[in-house]
């Protein structure tokens, strides 16, 4: 396995979450189907143009169009995102992630936060304005193999296997970490991803799509 590439400035707990040990964790919780324990409650899941809001749905979504039917492979460098790439991405989902964070603080429960008459129990108020800035953006390269069709019969467009360019936004949590963002996209080498990542398919062999 490569040596892990690092960029912008980590936080005091990265030496306990490096970017690839991330990556490797949300890819082992996805495959195994224990995502839903990775993702914080406003979460956005962004999968090859489909924009999935709340730990809920992203579950759901991931376990039926992700799990069991393609398999990670070839994750094996990642890096914090430059400086430059970091603002797009905040820039890219600020406002939907206020519009999500808006609707969980009037819908989410929480019986070990504050008791209120008549025994109602909510959260707190959370802040309007989600926060972007206190989130860590990582980013790797890899494959997609497809094993067989989901449910819905849908395909992304992928025939054996795709190049994929993963994005996760994620904050310490504790021990932990919870992650905010994961974004799949087509990774395509004439930098329209603007990754700072290279990718090599196995065996220099070029994977293949549907048309």
């Amino acid at each position: 396995m490569s040596a892990i590439m690092q960029s912008g400035t980590p936080s005091p707990s990265t030496d306990l979450h490096t970017p690839l040990s991330v990556i490797h964790g949300f890819v082992k919780a996805v495959e195994n189907g224990s995502i839903c324990k990775e993702l914080a409650q406003e979460c956005i899941l962004y999968v090859f143009g489909h924009n999935i809001q709340g730990v809920s749905k992203a579950t759901r979504y991931l376990s039926a169009e992700i799990k069991n039917v393609f398999e990670h492979e070839h994750f094996e460098e990642a890096c914090f995102l430059r400086e430059g790439l970091e603002i797009i991405m905040k820039e890219r989902f600020a406002r939907t992630f206020d519009i999500e964070r808006r609707k969980t603080s009037h819908l989410c429960m929480d019986r070990n936060v504050y008791n209120v008459p008549g025994d109602i129990l909510v959260t707190p108020p959370r802040p309007a304005n989600f926060d972007m800035d206190k989130l860590q953006f990582i980013e790797a390269t890899g494959t997609l193999k497809r094993l067989r069709d989901s449910e819905s019969g849908y395909t992304f467009g992928i025939g054996h296997s795709a190049a994929i360019h993963l994005t996760l936004g994620y904050r310490h949590h504790g021990q932990g970490i919870e992650i905010y963002l994961a974004v799949y996209e087509k990774y395509y080498p004439i930098s329209v991803n603007m990754s700072s990542l290279p990718y090599n398919p196995p065996n220099g062999n070029d994977t293949e799509e549907d048309s």
